[in-house]
């Protein structure tokens, strides 16, 4: 009887809990990917400072951040980490890194 109202409450508490479902989308035109979640945020704040020096530096060092080409297909990795800022992950079709974006940045 034990095994079974746990076994209950484990399913309770799977259905009760929020679920971040795997989302296939594309980008818009002229948009913005970071590998780390960080970088995106640097970007974003040297935009607001009107910073463009700084935003070049990044964009310029080639490993940190790039122009997603419009129409690019991307998997948005919902979750936790997602729900600040509107900053959320997501991986490029075909590759395993997660990199980071704002969802304005797809289409929905």
């Amino acid at each position: 009887m034990i095994k079974i109202k746990l076994l209950l409450c484990a399913i309770i508490v799977c259905f009760g809990a929020p679920s971040y479902a795997l989302q296939e989308t594309t980008f818009k035109p002229n948009e913005i990917a970071c590998l780390k979640k960080e970088d995106y945020e640097k970007l974003l704040k040297y935009v607001g400072d009107h910073n463009d020096k700084a935003f070049a530096e990044i964009m310029d060092s080639g490993d940190k951040c790039l122009v997603v080409k419009s129409g690019t297909s991307v998997t948005i990795l919902d979750g936790e980490e997602a729900k600040a800022n509107g900053i959320i992950p997501f991986q490029f079709k075909g590759n395993t890194e997660r990199f980071w974006a704002q969802r304005e940045a797809f289409i929905d």
